[in-house]
């Protein structure tokens, strides 16, 4: 992991609960690595969103926690965090045509894209491979 990466939503998931300890064990270590600065990490609020319902629909943790992770995901500065806008959806659906990629895969890759981000780190590898301009890395793949 080189140069600027992104998170995938499954990453943080992954770090703030307790489902599976080695993929969570994995997420907390690269979580704390980008924290640190170790790494060039970024997240979008596309994936704050993602990361929130999640933890509200499927592991039931209350609003002021997740309102407490969201707080910490904004306070680190080692992790970057992007947004997007008409353009990207513009891009995000010629990539959701070209390449039959979910849509809202296809929003983190054109938000990628327009921030010079070329790495993905997510469980989720088939739904970026087909995308010429993004590398996708699963780092519970080993």
């Amino acid at each position: 992991m080189k140069g600027k990466i992104f998170f995938d939503s499954n990453i943080l998931i992954y770090a703030y609960t307790h489902g599976e300890p080695a993929k969570c064990e994995k997420s907390k270590d690269l979580l704390r690595r980008a924290f640190e600065g170790e790494i060039e990490a970024t997240i979008s609020n596309q994936v704050i969103g993602e990361l929130s319902r999640a933890l509200i629909t499927k592991f039931d943790v209350s609003v002021s926690e997740i309102e407490s992770i969201i707080d910490d995901l904004n306070r680190y500065i080692g992790l970057n965090k992007v947004s997007y806008g008409p353009e990207t959806i513009k891009t995000a659906v010629r990539y959701s045509d070209a390449y039959g990629v979910p849509f809202w895969d296809s929003v983190i890759a054109a938000t990628m894209k327009e921030n010079g981000i070329i790495e993905i780190i997510t469980e989720n590898d088939r739904d970026f491979r087909d995308i010429p301009e993004i590398q996708v890395t699963n780092p519970f793949k080993h």
